[in-house]
């Protein structure tokens, strides 16, 4: 069983995410890894953080903070 974040991480990630959907991943990034380094098996952030990763190597075109999801 996963123990519950600390609020501090709970900041942390909210800061990630708006980060995020703002399309600064490189910045977000930092925010989801700060999480993992606390909480390892925190599975939002580490989605979150490859999300960032593959936005930092193929920005998408007029992001405005969706994902579409083309398959099941």
């Amino acid at each position: 069983m996963q123990a519950r974040c600390s609020f501090r991480t709970r900041l942390t990630k909210i800061k990630g995410i708006d980060l995020y959907k703002q399309g600064l991943w490189n910045l977000a990034l930092r925010y989801f890894s700060a999480c993992l380094s606390e909480y390892p098996d925190d599975k939002a952030s580490a989605l979150m953080l490859s999300r960032c990763n593959d936005f930092i190597e193929n920005p998408p075109e007029n992001w405005d903070g969706a994902v579409a999801f083309m398959a099941k």
